[in-house]
C-alpha cells in the first residue's frame, strides 16, 4: 500500500495599522484553505497540495497591481483609495520515479491563477494565472546526493479600471479619481480612454537550479542554488483583442538568483542556515524609446537556532539576522531611491507540558536602516513622488520594535489528530515623520490543523 499523510489547514488573519508602505492596504483580513498530502510506494512518490485564500483590503491607494511586492514597471493607480476582494487559487504536485539504484527523476508543477477587483470608483478588475514546471534529475548513495534541475513556465495577468460614475474621469473636478499609468518609479500619464484603461502581460519563465545533500554519522549539509530569468511583455488591451494606439507599453526582464547552505545535527539539535537572494530588473518603454526603471534587490540571512532542557522540556531557541537592500531608479524623472536594512530576531518554542501538546512561542525583533539615500531632479515633482514616494523614504529611515507570541495545542477529536495555533505580532516604530500617519502595525491569525 506505501506510506501516506496528508494536512489540511483553515485559518483567518488579519492585519491592520498606518505604519506600511504608501501603497499597502491599512486594513486587511482574510481567510484561507490549505490541503495537500502525499504516497510513496518502493518505486514511486505522489505529493500535490491545494490552497484557497480570499483577502479584503482596505484603503489601497496608487496601486493597482496584484501584490504589493510585485515590482511590475507598468500598472495603474489613482489617489482615491479602494477597497480591493482578492480570491487566489494554487495547485501543486510533485512526482518522483526511481529510475535505477540511486537514480531517480521527478516532475514538479506549480499552477496558480486568482481575481482581484475593487468595489468602488475608480473600480479596476485584475485576473491571473501562472503555470510553472521543473523536471530534475537526482543521484544519492548513503552520503551524497545530487539534483540537477530546469524551469519553464508562463503566466498572464490582464488589468483594466472602468467607472460607474463617468463624471470622474470625463471631469477635471475630480482629480483624485483620475487614472494614471504609471511607469517605473514616478514617471506616469493619465490613462482616462476605455482604450488606454486595459493592458495584458505575458510572462515566460526559464531558469535552472542545482541542490547537493551530505551526510556524516554526526551532522547533514545541504546547498541548494536557483536562478531564474522572466521576461514579461505589456501589450495594450486585453485577449480579446488590442486597441488603437500603442500597441505594446514596454517590456521587463527581471534575472533572479537565490541560494542557501545549510548545516544541522542527526539528532536536529543544533542548525546553521545561510541565505542570499538577488532579483535584477530592468523595462523598455516603448513610448519613450529606452529604458526608464531599474530596480536592484539583495538580502541575505543568517540563522541559527540550539535546543537545551528548560525545565525539563526541550526549548528550541532561533536566532535570526537579515539584512536587506533595495534601489530604485526612475532614469525620465531622474528619481533614485536607496535603502538598506537590518533586523534580529531571537525567538524561542517551548513545550508548556511533559507530553508535549501545548508549545508557547515568544519573539523579540529590533530594526533600524542603513544606506538610505534619496535623489531626485527639480522637475521631479507630481502627485505620485509627493504622496507615494517621499512617504516611502521617510519610512526609509525609521527603526523599530517587533514582539512576537503564538500558542499550538494538539489534540485528538473524531479519532484524528488536531493542532490549534493561535499568534499575534506587534510592530511600534521608535520615532515616525508626520508623513506616515501612524507608529504602528498589529498582525494577528487563528488557524486549526487536521493531520491524517
Amino acid at each position: 500500500m506505501g506510506k501516506q499523510i496528508s494536512i489540511s489547514t483553515l485559518g483567518y488573519q488579519t492585519e491592520q495599522g498606518k505604519y506600511r508602505p504608501y501603497q499597502e492596504a491599512e486594513h486587511k483580513r482574510g481567510a484561507y484553505f490549505r490541503a495537500e498530502g502525499g504516497k510513496q510506494t518502493a518505486k514511486m512518490l505522489l505529493w500535490g497540495s491545494f490552497s484557497y485564500n480570499n483577502s479584503q483590503l482596505d484603503s489601497i491607494r496608487w496601486g493597482h497591481r496584484k501584490d504589493a511586492d510585485f515590482t511590475t514597471p507598468f500598472y495603474y493607480g489613482s489617489q482615491r483609495a479602494v477597497h480591493y476582494q482578492q480570491t487566489d487559487y494554487a495547485i501543486r504536485t510533485h512526482l518522483m520515479h526511481r529510475l535505477t539504484q540511486g537514480f531517480t527523476a521527478s516532475l514538479s508543477g506549480d499552477y496558480g491563477m486568482g481575481d482581484h477587483f475593487s468595489t468602488n470608483d475608480p473600480r479596476a478588475v485584475l485576473k491571473h494565472f501562472k503555470l510553472r514546471l521543473t523536471p530534475a534529475l537526482q543521484w544519492k548513495n548513503k552520503q551524497l546526493g545530487v539534483e540537477v534541475r530546469g524551469l519553464w513556465g508562463y503566466g498572464q495577468q490582464e488589468s483594466q479600471v472602468d467607472y460607474r460614475n463617468k463624471e470622474y474621469y470625463e471631469s477635471s473636478q475630480y482629480p483624485e479619481y483620475l487614472n494614471w499609468l504609471i511607469n517605473g518609479y514616478g514617471t506616469m500619464r493619465n490613462a482616462l480612454s476605455f482604450s488606454d484603461r486595459v493592458y495584458t502581460n505575458n510572462q515566460d519563465f526559464t531558469g535552472g537550479g542545482l541542490a547537493i545533500f551530505y551526510k556524516h554519522k554526526s551532522w547533514t549539509g545541504r546547498a541548494n542554488f536557483n536562478y531564474e530569468h522572466i521576461h514579461e511583455e505589456y501589450d495594450r488591451g486585453n485577449s480579446s483583442g488590442r486597441y488603437d494606439g500603442y500597441d505594446m507599453y514596454g517590456d521587463y526582464n527581471v534575472d533572479q538568483w537565490k541560494g542557501y547552505i545549510e548545516l544541522q545535527d542527526v539528532q536536529q539539535q543544533w542548525g546553521i542556515r545561510l541565505e542570499a537572494t538577488q532579483s535584477e530588473g530592468k523595462d523598455y518603454n516603448i513610448e519613450l524609446l529606452g529604458n526608464n526603471y531599474a530596480v536592484l534587490r539583495r538580502a541575505a540571512v543568517l540563522q541559527l537556532y540550539y535546543t537545551l532542557p528548560l525545565w525539563g522540556r526541550p526549548t528550541q531557541f532561533t536566532f535570526r539576522q537579515s539584512f536587506s537592500y533595495h534601489n530604485q531608479v526612475d532614469g525620465n524623472m531622474l528619481i533614485r531611491r536607496e535603502a538598506g536594512r537590518q533586523l534580529a530576531n531571537l525567538q524561542l518554542r517551548h513545550p508548556l507540558n511533559m507530553r508535549r501538546d501545548q508549545l508557547l512561542e515568544l519573539g523579540i525583533a529590533y530594526s533600524n536602516p542603513y544606506n538610505t539615500a534619496f535623489s531626485e531632479s527639480p522637475r521631479s515633482s507630481n502627485a505620485f513622488v509627493e504622496q507615494v514616494i517621499k512617504h516611502d523614504v521617510a519610512l526609509d529611515k525609521t527603526n523599530y520594535w517587533q514582539l512576537q507570541a503564538g500558542f499550538q495545542q494538539y489534540f485528538r477529536f473524531a479519532g484524528m489528530q488536531w493542532m490549534a495555533y493561535i499568534q499575534t505580532q506587534q510592530l511600534q516604530a521608535g520615532h515616525a515623520d508626520a508623513l506616515l500617519g501612524g507608529r504602528s502595525r498589529n498582525q494577528s491569525s487563528l488557524s486549526f490543523h487536521l493531520y491524517f
